[in-house]
């Protein structure tokens, strides 16, 4: 019953009962690994549950099933009894696994009322795929009996995960041909990019009998040790790496003398105790012989030199060649004479988009490189901050080979000497493009004349004709409603300042009817609408304008409404790609025309056909109108920059 001062009367409510039902059985389940722990392969997971009889009856034909999914190996499922003796649990009833269903099964038989049993189920996560470092699993468990209902445990979910390790190779000896005595640094970094620890990650690498050892040291964070060689002339650095730690090892040694040139190698080794034992590409260097007086009067044929480097796709637009970036394959690459832009060499790079121009000869050389100027922009010319080995060295020029044009990447002029030269490198990133499209359709038109009002509708058509009866013309109102869209077909978001509409010289604007209009002192009509208001990517932004025509019999016929993008604007401050703002093109996609067709009607239906005809072809006629061989010509960048 409800009472209240100002209720007139009391409120009798009836009676209602909320009846909440028990669980015929009560199941409880924990893991031994909590959700939030990443977990290793190859580790093991015990699901501990507790089942209870909540009934006041016995309940039968009790039997308990658990789904195993990808990524766990199944091992044992069991209830447990205690034995009071020994003061410890044991293994009592176990159960069975249907491999092909991927599913664990225990029959529990009869459980009495409150009677209580406990099973285990042991699983073991499995080794991930190659290129996989994180896997989610997810287990569920139900239990059936013939007379309680079923139930269904919570989901157990667990991540298995595995390290990830990056390894990045650097030395400033960026010439391959080394001489007696000169020293040579390099280091071998790697990174532990996963989200768990990887165990005894080893860096190892034989130092060639060519080098003698100056000093080789290791750091992992803040933490530095010096280390040495062993018998088999190995450097080594081991250690524990957690998410986002790098080891870095950084031998020094010396070039120690040979009557003849020699080639040797170092291909260093990284290891762990989760993802085994990898080899790096080797990195080569030639010791070259002293000259002796046996020897300087042996005739050596004059060294050839190298230019190499690597074209990679730059998806983050950072302007280094991160990690986990893409070399770009079948790329052209041309050494060029300098003085001359005779083609010295050519190549192609490779799967990993690396490339070598070789046999080449002192001198001066430009390389360039001939990529998808449609598709692509190049990273950011000697970025700051970025080292020289993952860089971009490259601008956009223009070339003409074999007599065509064409937008190519030019290096800075490099001068060989003495020295190859390496990491000369060109990223590439997606073009951004401004590309803002104008259109205009008709959605509805409303006669007005001295009988009725009348609206007609159009799904957005870019020709719309009205025939209108011959007594109701002289003194008619027709009031065309237009719809406009600005479609971004770019890639960049942009903004319209403004649009302007070359309204038809027998038609009329009311800004009554038009409240985001205004006409402008030249008597053009325009809008700001979008001035404010972004416009993304593949998005659509449409307004509406009302344009009005005084009817009388000698102005029926053709009405062509033009509207163009007066201004538009983007944070990057590029052009439109295929228009020019306010110059009255039609072959334009900024520039969109609408027809309005309004005709006397004849007899029986006919209409000035052959007229109209006539109208639409001169319409829409506008709709219709549309290297010397092995030499290289350059239109040179203003900035020029002598590699030495």
């Amino acid at each position: 019953m409800i009472n209240a001062d100002d209720l007139s009367k009391e409120i009798q409510l009836e009676k209602y009962e909320n009846i909440i039902k028990a669980s015929d059985i009560l199941l409880t389940e924990v893991s031994s690994v909590a959700e939030e722990v990443l977990i290793r392969e190859e580790a093991e997971i015990e699901y501990s549950l507790r089942i209870e009889n909540n009934k006041q009856e016995d309940i039968r034909n009790i039997n308990l099933s658990k789904q195993i999914p990808e990524g766990l190996k199944f091992k044992e499922i069991y209830t447990l009894k205690y034995d009071e003796e020994n003061e410890e649990w044991d293994k009592d009833n176990i159960g069975s696994y249907d491999e092909s269903a991927r599913i664990a099964k225990l029959s529990i038989g009869v459980l009495k009322p409150e009677e209580v049993v406990h099973v285990k189920i042991v699983v073991e996560t499995e080794k991930l795929n190659q290129e996989e470092y994180n896997r989610e699993v997810e287990t569920i468990t139900k239990i059936t009996a013939d007379n309680a209902s079923d139930i269904y445990g919570s989901p157990m979910k667990n991540t298995i995960s595995k390290p990830k390790l990056v390894t990045e190779y650097y030395t400033e000896n960026k010439n391959k041909y080394i001489t007696d005595g000169e020293v040579v640094e390099y280091s071998i970094k790697v990174t532990n990019v996963g989200d768990i620890t990887a165990n005894n990650v080893e860096i190892s690498d034989r130092l060639p009998d060519e080098l003698e050892l100056i000093k080789a040291e290791y750091s992992i964070g803040e933490f530095k040790v010096s280390t040495g060689i062993d018998n088999n002339r190995r450097i080594s650095a081991t250690g524990n790496l957690r998410p986002s730690e790098t080891m870095i090892l950084i031998i020094k040694a010396k070039a120690v003398s040979k009557v003849q040139n020699i080639t040797i190698e170092s291909a260093p080794s990284i290891s762990s105790q989760e993802l085994g034992q990898s080899y790096e590409e080797p990195v080569t260097y030639i010791v070259e012989a002293v000259k002796t007086e046996d020897t300087i009067s042996m005739t050596e044929p004059e060294r050839k030199y190298e230019i190499s480097g690597i074209a990679w796709y730059d998806s983050n637009k950072d302007g280094e060649n991160g990690y986990d970036e893409k070399g770009l394959s079948e790329i052209e690459v041309m050494a060029i004479n300098a003085d001359t832009g005779d083609i010295i060499k050519n190549t192609k790079t490779d799967s990993q988009g690396q490339y070598v121009l070789s046999d080449l000869d002192k001198g001066d050389y430009l390389v360039i490189y001939k990529y998808d100027a449609d598709k692509f922009s190049l990273s950011d010319y000697k970025k700051t901050g970025i080292s020289e080995k993952v860089n971009s060295d490259v601008i956009s020029v223009r070339i003409e080979e074999n007599g065509n044009p064409l937008i190519a990447a030019i290096s800075d002029t490099i001068r060989i000497d003495n020295s190859d030269f390496t990491d000369i490198n060109m990223g590439v990133k997606d073009r951004e493009i401004f590309d803002l499209k104008l259109d205009s359709g008709i959605n509805k038109i409303v006669l007005q004349t001295n009988k009725e009002t009348k609206e007609y509708k159009y799904e957005y058509t870019k020709f719309a004709k009205l025939d209108i009866v011959p007594e109701q013309v002289e003194g008619a109102t027709a009031f065309v409603t237009y719809e406009i869209r600005v479609t971004n077909e770019g890639n960049v978001p942009g903004f319209v300042n403004s649009i302007i509409d070359y309204m038809p010289k027998d038609m009329q604007f009311k800004s009554e009817l038009n409240a985001n209009w205004y006409i402008g002192q030249d008597g053009k009509i325009y809008t700001n609408s979008f001035a404010n208001t972004v416009i993304n990517p593949g998005e659509t932004k449409t307004l509406q304008l009302i344009l009005v025509k005084q009817m009388t019999e000698q102005n029926t016929g053709i009405n062509v409404n033009t509207l163009e993008i007066y201004e538009s604007y983007n944070e990057y401050g590029l052009k439109d790609d295929d228009s020019i703002e306010n110059n009255k093109s039609d072959s334009e996609d900024d520039y969109t025309q609408t027809t309005a067709l309004l005709t006397i009607q004849l007899g029986g239906g006919c209409t000035y056909t052959a007229v109209a005809l006539a109208i639409l072809v001169i319409a829409f006629l506008g709709l219709y109108v549309a290297k010397n061989h092995n030499k290289i010509f350059i239109k040179k960048p203003k900035k020029k920059k002598i590699y030495k």
